[in-house]
Protein backbone atom coordinates (compact mmCIF):
# COMPACT_ATOMS: atom_id res chain seq x y z
CA UNK A 1 0.00 0.00 0.00
CA UNK A 2 1.16 3.19 -0.05
CA UNK A 3 1.20 4.18 3.47
CA UNK A 4 3.50 1.13 3.75
CA UNK A 5 5.89 2.25 1.08
CA UNK A 6 6.04 5.71 2.02
CA UNK A 7 7.17 4.09 5.88
CA UNK A 8 9.78 1.72 3.74
CA UNK A 9 11.36 4.99 1.99
CA UNK A 10 11.28 7.02 4.98
CA UNK A 11 13.22 4.45 6.74
CA UNK A 12 16.06 3.96 3.45
CA UNK A 13 16.44 7.68 3.90
CA UNK A 14 17.05 7.50 7.64
CA UNK A 15 18.95 4.61 7.38
CA UNK A 16 21.15 5.83 4.11
CA UNK A 17 20.27 2.29 2.49
CA UNK A 18 22.19 1.30 -0.80
CA UNK A 19 20.60 -1.68 -2.58
CA UNK A 20 23.38 -4.43 -2.89
CA UNK A 21 24.49 -4.81 -6.47
CA UNK A 22 24.61 -8.50 -5.24
CA UNK A 23 21.32 -9.02 -4.38
CA UNK A 24 19.91 -6.88 -7.20
CA UNK A 25 21.19 -9.41 -9.52
CA UNK A 26 20.76 -12.53 -7.75
CA UNK A 27 16.98 -11.01 -7.38
CA UNK A 28 16.66 -9.83 -11.88
CA UNK A 29 19.36 -13.20 -12.93
CA UNK A 30 22.02 -10.34 -14.07
CA UNK A 31 25.06 -8.79 -12.73
CA UNK A 32 24.69 -5.05 -14.18
CA UNK A 33 28.27 -5.72 -15.40
CA UNK A 34 29.86 -4.82 -18.77
CA UNK A 35 33.08 -6.34 -19.78
CA UNK A 36 34.95 -3.71 -21.81
CA UNK A 37 38.50 -5.68 -23.44
CA UNK A 38 40.56 -3.27 -24.87
CA UNK A 39 43.93 -4.94 -26.93
CA UNK A 40 46.37 -1.68 -26.11
CA UNK A 41 48.89 -1.47 -22.94
CA UNK A 42 47.57 0.70 -20.19
CA UNK A 43 50.52 3.42 -20.93
CA UNK A 44 49.05 3.46 -24.43
CA UNK A 45 45.10 3.68 -23.18
CA UNK A 46 45.09 6.31 -21.12
CA UNK A 47 47.45 8.92 -23.28
CA UNK A 48 45.14 8.39 -26.11
CA UNK A 49 42.28 11.09 -26.75
CA UNK A 50 40.76 8.91 -29.04
CA UNK A 51 40.27 5.75 -26.79
CA UNK A 52 39.58 8.15 -23.53
CA UNK A 53 36.57 9.68 -25.35
CA UNK A 54 35.41 6.34 -26.08
CA UNK A 55 35.77 4.99 -22.40
CA UNK A 56 34.35 7.89 -21.24
CA UNK A 57 31.14 7.33 -23.81
CA UNK A 58 31.06 3.99 -22.74
CA UNK A 59 31.03 4.85 -18.98
CA UNK A 60 28.39 7.78 -19.54
CA UNK A 61 25.63 5.38 -20.83
CA UNK A 62 26.41 2.90 -19.13
CA UNK A 63 25.52 4.80 -16.04
CA UNK A 64 22.74 6.22 -17.26
CA UNK A 65 21.41 2.51 -17.40
CA UNK A 66 23.02 1.85 -13.60
CA UNK A 67 25.78 -0.81 -14.74
CA UNK A 68 29.34 -0.58 -13.93
CA UNK A 69 32.02 -1.06 -16.35
CA UNK A 70 34.68 -3.48 -16.00
CA UNK A 71 38.01 -2.99 -17.65
CA UNK A 72 40.94 -5.69 -18.97
CA UNK A 73 43.62 -4.39 -21.31
CA UNK A 74 45.80 -7.69 -20.33
CA UNK A 75 48.77 -5.35 -20.51
CA UNK A 76 48.49 -5.03 -24.16
CA UNK A 77 48.38 -8.33 -24.20
CA UNK A 78 45.72 -10.13 -25.77
CA UNK A 79 45.51 -13.51 -25.30
CA UNK A 80 46.30 -12.94 -21.69
CA UNK A 81 42.74 -10.63 -21.54
CA UNK A 82 41.09 -12.89 -23.00
CA UNK A 83 42.20 -15.62 -20.82
CA UNK A 84 41.65 -13.58 -17.91
CA UNK A 85 37.84 -12.74 -19.22
CA UNK A 86 37.29 -16.24 -20.01
CA UNK A 87 38.04 -17.32 -17.07
CA UNK A 88 36.61 -14.66 -14.08
CA UNK A 89 34.74 -12.95 -16.15
CA UNK A 90 32.60 -14.52 -18.47
CA UNK A 91 32.95 -18.22 -18.20
CA UNK A 92 31.76 -17.29 -13.82
CA UNK A 93 28.28 -15.29 -15.07
CA UNK A 94 29.98 -12.29 -13.78
CA UNK A 95 29.14 -10.03 -17.05
CA UNK A 96 26.35 -9.16 -18.58
CA UNK A 97 27.46 -7.86 -21.78
CA UNK A 98 30.64 -7.61 -23.55
CA UNK A 99 32.34 -4.49 -25.78
CA UNK A 100 34.73 -4.95 -27.53
CA UNK A 101 37.83 -2.83 -28.94
CA UNK A 102 39.81 -3.13 -32.02
CA UNK A 103 38.52 -6.81 -32.65
CA UNK A 104 40.23 -7.43 -36.22
CA UNK A 105 43.65 -7.30 -34.67
CA UNK A 106 43.00 -9.99 -32.21
CA UNK A 107 43.41 -13.07 -35.27
CA UNK A 108 43.61 -16.69 -33.43
CA UNK A 109 43.38 -14.90 -29.70
CA UNK A 110 39.31 -13.96 -30.62
CA UNK A 111 38.40 -18.16 -31.20
CA UNK A 112 39.45 -18.40 -27.22
CA UNK A 113 37.19 -16.09 -26.50
CA UNK A 114 33.79 -17.93 -24.89
CA UNK A 115 30.80 -15.70 -24.81
CA UNK A 116 28.37 -18.33 -24.14
CA UNK A 117 25.44 -16.44 -25.43
CA UNK A 118 26.30 -13.04 -23.61
CA UNK A 119 25.35 -9.34 -25.89
CA UNK A 120 28.98 -8.28 -27.74
CA UNK A 121 29.21 -4.95 -29.18
CA UNK A 122 32.62 -4.63 -31.39
CA UNK A 123 33.99 -1.23 -31.78
CA UNK A 124 35.99 -1.00 -35.25
CA UNK A 125 36.27 -2.86 -37.84
CA UNK A 126 35.42 -6.27 -39.32
CA UNK A 127 34.44 -8.40 -36.18
CA UNK A 128 34.22 -11.82 -36.84
CA UNK A 129 30.78 -13.33 -38.03
CA UNK A 130 28.49 -14.06 -35.12
CA UNK A 131 30.42 -11.92 -32.44
CA UNK A 132 27.68 -9.61 -32.67
CA UNK A 133 26.52 -5.71 -33.48
CA UNK A 134 29.92 -4.24 -35.14
CA UNK A 135 29.98 0.02 -34.68
CA UNK A 136 32.70 1.83 -36.18
CA UNK A 137 33.24 5.57 -37.76
CA UNK A 138 31.98 6.14 -41.21
CA UNK A 139 35.92 7.07 -42.28
CA UNK A 140 35.32 7.08 -45.54
CA UNK A 141 32.93 10.15 -45.75
CA UNK A 142 34.78 12.02 -42.86
CA UNK A 143 37.93 12.43 -45.03
CA UNK A 144 36.04 13.56 -47.82
CA UNK A 145 34.17 15.69 -45.94
CA UNK A 146 37.29 17.47 -44.46
CA UNK A 147 39.02 17.60 -47.87
CA UNK A 148 35.81 19.00 -49.09
CA UNK A 149 36.10 21.74 -46.51
CA UNK A 150 39.40 22.95 -48.02
CA UNK A 151 38.76 22.87 -51.41
CA UNK A 152 35.83 25.36 -50.65
CA UNK A 153 38.50 27.59 -49.36
CA UNK A 154 39.99 27.45 -52.61
CA UNK A 155 43.17 24.61 -51.57
CA UNK A 156 44.12 22.50 -54.66
CA UNK A 157 47.68 21.50 -52.94
CA UNK A 158 46.52 19.23 -50.21
CA UNK A 159 48.73 16.43 -48.26
CA UNK A 160 48.03 13.71 -46.07
CA UNK A 161 49.45 12.41 -42.97
CA UNK A 162 49.25 8.72 -41.84
CA UNK A 163 50.38 5.10 -41.42
CA UNK A 164 52.21 3.00 -42.61
CA UNK A 165 49.83 -0.10 -41.32
CA UNK A 166 47.21 -1.09 -43.70
CA UNK A 167 44.80 -0.40 -41.26
CA UNK A 168 41.38 -0.15 -42.53
CA UNK A 169 40.06 3.18 -41.13
CA UNK A 170 43.29 4.84 -42.57
CA UNK A 171 42.20 2.59 -45.80
CA UNK A 172 38.88 4.32 -45.79
CA UNK A 173 40.04 7.67 -45.02
CA UNK A 174 42.26 8.03 -48.07
CA UNK A 175 39.95 6.70 -50.40
CA UNK A 176 37.56 9.49 -49.17
CA UNK A 177 40.12 12.04 -49.75
CA UNK A 178 40.99 10.67 -53.34
CA UNK A 179 37.05 11.05 -54.00
CA UNK A 180 36.95 14.00 -52.90
CA UNK A 181 39.90 15.51 -54.66
CA UNK A 182 38.69 13.58 -57.80
CA UNK A 183 35.41 15.11 -57.82
CA UNK A 184 36.74 18.33 -58.09
CA UNK A 185 39.43 17.59 -60.49
CA UNK A 186 42.03 17.68 -58.35
CA UNK A 187 44.83 14.74 -58.69
CA UNK A 188 46.73 13.37 -55.59
CA UNK A 189 50.29 14.87 -55.57
CA UNK A 190 52.37 11.66 -54.03
CA UNK A 191 55.01 14.48 -53.00
CA UNK A 192 51.97 15.58 -50.19
CA UNK A 193 51.66 12.09 -48.91
CA UNK A 194 53.76 11.37 -45.50
CA UNK A 195 53.52 8.14 -43.69
CA UNK A 196 55.49 6.77 -40.79
CA UNK A 197 54.71 4.45 -37.83
CA UNK A 198 52.73 5.28 -34.14
CA UNK A 199 55.86 6.48 -32.92
CA UNK A 200 56.44 9.67 -31.98
CA UNK A 201 59.75 10.06 -33.74
CA UNK A 202 57.85 9.32 -36.79
CA UNK A 203 56.48 12.59 -36.47
CA UNK A 204 59.46 14.47 -36.73
CA UNK A 205 60.10 16.70 -39.80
Amino acid sequence: SQATRARIMAAVEELHYVPSLAARGLSKARTFILALIIPYTSDYLYSDPHLLELMRGIEQESQAHRYSVLLSTGGGDMTTALQAGRGHTLSNSYVDGVILVAASILGASLAELNLQGRPCVSVGYHAPPGLGVTVHADDQQGAAAATQHLLAWGHRRIGVISAIQPITALTQRFEGFGQALAAAGVGVEPALLARGDDALSAGDP
